[in-house]
C-alpha cells in the first residue's frame, strides 16, 4: 500500500466535549486601561441561577489574564471556587489528552482509493504526535487521520474562567467578572503645527493597541494617565479597580466623530479619560481616538548651546569650534496660553507651513506628563544657520585655591534675519563673574546663561572673566 503522507489530514469528532457548566450571557464590558500594558476588564454578564450551588462559565476572557486578580461579585450569592482553564481546543490539544483512549483510525490507500478504517490506543504523545498501539503492533509514525468521538473534558474553545457559586434564590441576575490582563495598552501621541513664529495647533491622539489575546465588542473604555505600581509577583486587583473607578452609564453610545472628554477626572494621583462612545476593540488592532484639539497655543522658540568649555579651579582650559545650538520649543501649560489641560505622557512631532503652504516635518521629541501650570522644553533638533566658537584665552591662578579665567565664545549667523542664542555655561566650583561683555539673564549656584544677539550673516562675541574657587570667600 501507499500511505497519504499528511500525519494528520484532519481531527474529527461526533459529540461535543468540554467544559460542563452553564454559560453566561453577555452583557457589557468595560475597560480601563493603563499606559504600562495593563487593563482592568469589568465584564458584565446575565445568568441564570438556581438556588443553591451553580457552576458558571465566563467564556472568551483575555488570554493574557493575571488569574490570581480575577473576582466575581453579586447579589446573594458566595463565590466556593475558580478556576481559569486556558487549554484550548486544537489539535494537539486533543490527541496530548487523549493519551490512554482508544480512538479510530482512518487511512486512505491511494493504490484502491478506498479509505481503511481501523482502533488503536494512544499509549504516549509528544505535541500532537502520538504513539498508537494496533492489533497488529506499535506504530510511532502513523501517517493517517485520528477520529475521536468524545472530546477531553478540559479542552475550551476560548480561554474560559469558571466559578462556582451558591445563590440564596433562583433567577436571572447580573454578575461582574473582574481582572487584570496584560497586553492593552494606550499611549498619547501629539501634532504641533506651527501657524507663526509665536503660535501652533496641537492635537492629541490617544493610541490605543490589543495585544490581549480576547475581543471587546462594544466596550465602555476609560484610559488611566500616571504611573501605577505593581508587584511582579502579587498584584492588587480591587486596589487598580478603585484607582480607574468604574466606568458608568455616561459612557452609552454617542456620536463618534466625539473626541475623549477633555477635562479628565483626578483620581487620587492619576487622571482618567472617558471615551463619550462605546466601541469595538478587537485583538492585535491598534486603535486611534481624538485626545484634545488646541488651535492657538502660544510658544516660545529658543537656540541654546550648553557650553563644553569645563571650568572649576583645579583645571581649566580648552576650546570647542562650530557647535550648533539647540532647537527648543517652550510651552506653558496655562489657559492664558492656549493649554491648561493635563496632558499625557506622548511624542510631539512638529510640522512648520509658516514659510510655505505645505507642511514640513521638523523634528519630534518625548514629551513628559504635563500638569496644568507646568513648563515644558521640548528639543527638535540643531540649528543649521547658526554655530558657536569658544576657548579660555587666560588663566591666572590666585592661590592654591582660586584661579581667574578669562573666556571668549563668538556666534556665528548665515541666516537672512538677525537671531538670538542662549549661551549656558556650567561651573563645577564656586563662581563670581569679575567682568563681562554681556549681562546675565539667569544665575544659578551651578550655571549662568546669557542671551547674545547675532545680527543676520554676521557675528557677535561675548566674553567674561570668571573667579573659580574651593572655598567661600571670594574677593
Amino acid at each position: 500500500m501507499r500511505y497519504n503522507s499528511m500525519l494528520f489530514g484532519a481531527i474529527v469528532w461526533g459529540i461535543s466535549g468540554g467544559f460542563n457548566a452553564a454559560f453566561a450571557q453577555p452583557n457589557s464590558i468595560a475597560l480601563s486601561i493603563y499606559q504600562n500594558g495593563t487593563a482592568l476588564v469589568r465584564d458584565e454578564q446575565t445568568v441564570f441561577l438556581k438556588q443553591g450551588e451553580n457552576s458558571i462559565a465566563f467564556q472568551n476572557v483575555a488570554e493574557k489574564i493575571l488569574p490570581e486578580t480575577a473576582f466575581v461579585e453579586g447579589k446573594n450569592i458566595q463565590v466556593l471556587e475558580q478556576n481559569y482553564n486556558f487549554d484550548l481546543l486544537t489539535p494537539v490539544n486533543i490527541v496530548d489528552e487523549s493519551v490512554g483512549k482508544t480512538v479510530k483510525t482512518a487511512l486512505f490507500d491511494e493504490s484502491s482509493g478506498k479509505t481503511i478504517f481501523n482502533t488503536a490506543k494512544i499509549i504516549d504523545s509528544r505535541y500532537g504526535r502520538p504513539i498508537l498501539e494496533f492489533d497488529y503492533g506499535i506504530d510511532v509514525n502513523f501517517p493517517g487521520r485520528l477520529i475521536f468521538d468524545k472530546l477531553p473534558d478540559n479542552l475550551v474553545s476560548a480561554p474560559t474562567l469558571s466559578a462556582e457559586i451558591i445563590a440564596a434564590q433562583s433567577g436571572e441576575q447580573p454578575l461582574v467578572l473582574t481582572y487584570l490582563t496584560k497586553g492593552l495598552s494606550w499611549k498619547a501621541d501629539y501634532i504641533a503645527e506651527l501657524n507663526s513664529d509665536e503660535y501652533l495647533t496641537l492635537r492629541g491622539w490617544i493610541t490605543l493597541n490589543n495585544q490581549s489575546g480576547s475581543d471587546y465588542k462594544n466596550a465602555k473604555l476609560q484610559f488611566i494617565a500616571g504611573d501605577v505600581n505593581q508587584v511582579t509577583s502579587n498584584i492588587a486587583p480591587r486596589a487598580l479597580m478603585l484607582a480607574a473607578g468604574s466606568p458608568t452609564a455616561d459612557a452609552a453610545m454617542m456620536n463618534k466623530t466625539a473626541v475623549v472628554n477633555q477635562t479628565p477626572q483626578a483620581l487620587g494621583d492619576y487622571y482618567l479619560y472617558s471615551l463619550p462612545f462605546q466601541t469595538d476593540v478587537l485583538n492585535n488592532q491598534s486603535k486611534q481616538v481624538s485626545l484634545l484639539e488646541k488651535p492657538q497655543v502660544t510658544f516660545e522658540k529658543e537656540y541654546r548651546l550648553s557650553s563644553p568649555l569645563y571650568l572649576w579651579n583645579g583645571l581649566t582650559g580648552g576650546a570647542f569650534e562650530q557647535q550648533s545650538p539647540d532647537i527648543l520649543i517652550k510651552l506653558i501649560n496655562d489657559k492664558k496660553f492656549g493649554l491648561g489641560e493635563v496632558l499625557p505622557q506622548g511624542i510631539v512631532r512638529f510640522y512648520d507651513k509658516t514659510k510655505s503652504d505645505v507642511l514640513q516635518f521638523i523634528g519630534e521629541q518625548n514629551f513628559a506628563k504635563l500638569a496644568v501650570g507646568e513648563k515644558s522644553e521640548l528639543r527638535l533638533g540643531k540649528a543649521f544657520d547658526l554655530s558657536v566658537s569658544g576657548k579660555v584665552i587666560n588663566v591666572q591662578k590666585i592661590n592654591d585655591s582660586t584661579v581667574d579665567a578669562e573666556v571668549e565664545v563668538v556666534f556665528h549667523n548665515a541666516a537672512t534675519q538677525n537671531e538670538s542664542v542662549s549661551f549656558v555655561q556650567n561651573f563645577n566650583s564656586l563662581w563670581k563673574i569679575l567682568a563681562q561683555s554681556a549681562d546675565m539673564v539667569e544665575k544659578t549656584a551651578e550655571k549662568a546663561r546669557w542671551i547674545i544677539k547675532v545680527p543676520a550673516q554676521g557675528e557677535a562675541k561675548l566674553s567674561y572673566k570668571v573667579r573659580l574657587s574651593s572655598v567661600q570667600n571670594q574677593n
